[in-house]
């Protein structure tokens, strides 16, 4: 299929109109896309979906009608014939969108580009920061707006281990995956910030689900209470939690 693909794409470039009639460029918010979309290709159509988070798969009911492709948070879809319909079925991180693709020689060459937006990336709040308290689970810090089902809890405990702090955590998603990387947590002492030694990078926590790990600094540059801030994502959201913690 790859090769196919690649293969249409060349001949796209050499035969296909600057601007077709037929030529689409739609955005969506993500309410909008949960309800059934009809795509309408052609022989030579390009497809481009894209999606507030990453796709995990892309399924049709009907082969030979379409060619289609995934790209981190996009799928391309190639027009292959000038007749026919199949449902398709479109699976991201977060969720599942059900929409219908047409063929038709009307739409021959056309290209087509939906983008499908979370509602709560562009959202603002001037909501204030709380003081975070010495061994409370960790907050989220209002940087952009997660709905309170959506919001993953971070609780962090330390062992002391000679010179070394070994920081403990403890990340249970809500409703919607959290994605995190260890190389953005960051550790505050009495001198600054404290060099963190990841053992993960990247990492997703799906939805209800809960993920422990470790992560390692100096006992003495963290101090008695040291702060921990650690930036997370749920869907384009970005946001972060904070806690200050006791060591023994």
């Amino acid at each position: 299929m790859k090769t196919r693909f690649l293969s249409w794409l060349t001949l796209l470039a050499l035969a296909a109109p600057a601007l077709a009639a037929t030529d689409l460029n739609l955005t969506l918010t993500s309410q909008q896309a949960s309800l059934t979309q009809t795509l309408r290709l052609g022989p030579g159509s390009l497809a481009t979906l894209t999606f507030p988070d990453t796709v995990t798969d892309v399924t049709v009911t009907r082969d030979g009608l379409v060619d289609r492709k995934m790209v981190g948070n996009r799928v391309l879809l190639a027009g292959l014939t000038g007749h026919g319909s199949t449902p398709l079925l479109i699976t991201t991180e977060s969720g599942t969108y059900t929409w219908r693709v047409t063929l038709s020689n009307d739409t021959a060459g056309s290209i087509v580009s939906v983008t499908v937006r979370d509602p709560e990336a562009t959202a603002q709040t001037s909501t204030p920061t709380p003081v975070p308290s010495p061994n409370t689970p960790a907050a989220p810090h209002p940087d952009a707006p997660v709905a309170t089902a959506d919001a993953p809890t971070l609780a962090f405990s330390t062992i002391k281990d000679g010179t070394t702090l070994v920081l403990h955590y403890r990340v249970q998603a809500g409703a919607r995956p959290v994605t995190l990387d260890e190389r953005q947590l960051s550790v505050q002492g009495p001198g600054g910030s404290v060099l963190v030694k990841p053992t993960l990078g990247l990492l997703v926590v799906p939805s209800g689900q809960t993920r422990y790990g470790t992560v390692t600094l100096s006992a003495a540059d963290a101090g008695q209470t040291p702060v921990i801030t650690w930036p997370y994502r749920v869907g384009l959201t970005q946001a972060s939690a904070q806690q200050t913690v006791q060591v023994p």
